[in-house]
């Protein structure tokens, strides 16, 4: 629980997102996230995107090829 003006960000309490990809579809966890985070509360302020140098897993890039996949560090404010 956040009190009013908390911040969640790099700074105090990281957390990175990896996109995901199930079944040859790209699942985009960054701004998913972002709209759980509306529910319950915050405001999304920023999102960070990280390099992409991760491929999808070995078994969906045997399926369905190789796709890069993005990383972020979102920050939210509870207002």
């Amino acid at each position: 629980m956040c009190r009013s003006g908390a911040h969640v960000d790099f700074v105090n309490d990281a957390f990175v997102n990896d996109n995901v990809r199930y079944a040859g579809e790209i699942i985009p966890v960054d701004p998913l996230s972002a709209n759980l985070a509306e529910q319950f509360g915050f405001e999304p302020l920023k999102i960070y995107v990280l390099p992409q140098r991760k491929g999808n897993s070995s078994q969906q890039m045997g399926k369905f090829g190789r796709a890069a996949l993005r990383k972020s560090i979102p920050i939210w404010r509870k207002p």
